[in-house]
This record gives structure tokens, C-alpha cells and sequence, in this order.
């Protein structure tokens, strides 16, 4: 689990650690419920957008949007995006999920999409 992600030409850097970008099999946007940052594996507790519609009493979910990069053999990594945890639908969410998509698609932009899966894994965007 990262906060600090560093793409190059053909290669990105997590945590000291060189990663070939032909090695990616998949890139997912993932929103992380704030309360389980750093107490659970990255991302097990997700918070999807348009489920959030349906609940509204119960107000907007603190989260952090982030990335989970699986490589070819199904090792994964994760890179959180937010820096601190953002409300869902407010304008620090709609940023942070900008800058996810903008890192997605420098991480994706020079492989097979026949092989490559991308998700954004959310049904308002």
C-alpha cells in the first residue's frame, strides 16, 4: 500500500520498488471507507457511489479514492490517490477521482488493451 506513485516511459516506481508497465493485467478505482485505512488490506471495505444515493439519512461516507494495480501473475499492489479522507460527491472527492483516472490512463496508455481490463468501478462516472 502506497501514497506515492511514480510513472516513467515504460516503467513505475512504488515505494522504492520498479515495476514493468507491461506486467499490469488490470487497473481498478477504488474508493476505501476511512474508517478502514490502514487496519484492514487496502480496499476490503469499499464504498460505492451510487449505493451511497439509497442511504442518504445516514450521510456521506468519509473515503479514499485509490487504485488497485494487478499484475500478470495476480500479485496486486494499491496506491491511495487521497491524501486525506474526502467526502463522496464533494469537489476534493471529484479531484482525487480525476487524478486516479489520470494515473490510470498513464499506466494503461502503452498496453494491449486485448489484454489489458481497466475499471473505474463506479456507475455515476
Amino acid at each position: 500500500m502506497s501514497e506515492h506513485i511514480i510513472i516513467y516511459s515504460d516503467t513505475f516506481e512504488i515505494e522504492g520498488r520498479t515495476y514493468p508497465l507491461k506486467s499490469i493485467k488490470k487497473v481498478t478505482i477504488l474508493n476505501e471507507d476511512a474508517k478502514y485505512k490502514g487496519k484492514t488490506k487496502p480496499f476490503t471495505h469499499q464504498v460505492l457511489s451510487g449505493v451511497t444515493m439509497i442511504i442518504p439519512i445516514s450521510g456521506n461516507p468519509s473515503l479514499y479514492v485509490g487504485l488497485r494495480i494487478v499484475f500478470e501473475d495476480d500479485s496486486r499492489c494499491h496506491v491511495y490517490v487521497s491524501k486525506k479522507p474526502v467526502q463522496i460527491y464533494s469537489e476534493a472527492y471529484y479531484q482525487d477521482r480525476k487524478e486516479a483516472e489520470r494515473l490510470m490512463n498513464a499506466l494503461t496508455q502503452n498496453t494491449s488493451s486485448s489484454i489489458l481490463q481497466v475499471e473505474k468501478n463506479d456507475p455515476i462516472l
